[in-house]
């Protein structure tokens, strides 16, 4: 009797255990968003309001890999950085529960989402996104330009060269065809890590580093700050991170959507330099404090004449002194 019941176990264990370890591992998350941002406000329907009430929570599902600033080290059980502060921001925006799950790679999660598991699915920042078939995206969550670094010793190098230089890269971003605009005859050098094309550069390796902005400025500020400066900035060919949501979610495309349209641009500035610790920005957030006596010299002085020079060569510094009607000194 006995090694019957051993066999009959044995022969349920071979069963049950292939259906188990095909089910997608998945770890519940705090979620650990920037608490002092203002919820902001919505104009929903009232089916929308509904649909919210009846929901209660969503489940968002992130996956691997935890790049800095949109997501910080997750090893500790909590969700930290520029995604998670949208999270939290939506769901006191949206007075609604939200969970944060984090599957072991993207095939889970979206196949997660496919079966319902969960509500919506965050994206990591990418380039031209392509949904899986039957996945809605939402509008742009995050949005990062591509930028141009070198070294603190060759900022005054033109921006745009047929020289023959050096660019680190992260992975195939931005592509080729578009690096050769500015720089026809580079080299290119792509990395697996921000970390490592950018060290790339301050050892001196390459000439430039071209590539993401918000993962590149966070190493930068953290890491390379004496070393390492960003002298550009372009706006095409930009990343951007999304929800990915189920076609049977339609009610909630429309009220994601509708949230990150009311988010305006000091919103998105306060976010983002909440985890990019470059100087301090905040005069770029906040009304300029004057005191009554420049308020009084620009009452006095209702234009400002500026000097520009064009020279053929770069000058590595310039000295004005200026006095009503007369350039005074240059050096």
């Amino acid at each position: 009797m006995k090694s019957l019941l051993v066999m009959l176990c044995i022969v349920l264990a071979a069963l049950v255990t292939p259906a188990h370890a095909q089910m997608p591992a998945a770890e519940k998350l705090d979620l650990s968003g920037f608490n002092p941002l203002q919820p902001v406000q919505l104009y929903l329907t009232d089916e929308q309001n509904r649909w919210l009430r009846q929901k209660k929570t969503l489940r968002v599902a992130i996956f691997p890999p935890d790049i800095p600033p949109l997501v910080l080290n997750t090893v500790s059980g909590r969700y930290r950085g520029m995604n998670a502060d949208y999270l939290a921001l939506m769901q006191r925006s949206l007075n609604i529960s939200l969970e944060v799950w984090r599957y072991q790679n993207e095939a889970q999660a979206i196949d997660a989402l496919k079966q319902n598991h969960v509500d919506l699915l965050l994206t990591g920042l990418q380039y031209q996104p392509e949904p899986p078939a039957g996945i809605t995206l939402s509008a742009p969550v995050i949005s990062s330009w591509p930028a141009l670094v070198t070294t603190l010793a060759n900022v005054m190098e033109p921006l745009r060269s047929e020289k023959f230089v050096t660019v680190a890269t992260v992975d195939d971003y931005p592509p080729e065809a578009w690096i050769a605009q500015s720089f026809p005859n580079a080299q290119i050098h792509r990395y697996a890590s921000y970390h490592a094309a950018l060290s790339s550069v301050a050892e001196g390796k390459n000439n430039y580093f071209i590539g993401d902005s918000l993962p590149g400025s966070a190493i930068i500020s953290q890491e390379f700050a004496l070393a390492l400066t960003t002298v550009k900035y372009w706006g095409d060919e930009q990343k951007r991170s999304h929800f990915l949501i189920a076609p049977s979610q339609e009610p909630l495309r429309q009220i994601v959507n509708s949230f990150l349209g009311a988010i305006d641009e000091h919103l998105h500035n306060q976010i983002t330099q909440s985890w990019i610790e470059k100087g301090n920005l905040t005069f770029a957030l906040d009304k300029l404090e004057l005191s009554h006596r420049e308020r009084l010299w620009l009452n006095q002085h209702k234009t400002l004449r500026i000097i520009v020079i064009r020279i053929s060569r770069p000058i590595p510094c310039w000295t004005v002194i200026w006095k009503p009607g007369e350039l005074l000194a240059t050096s």
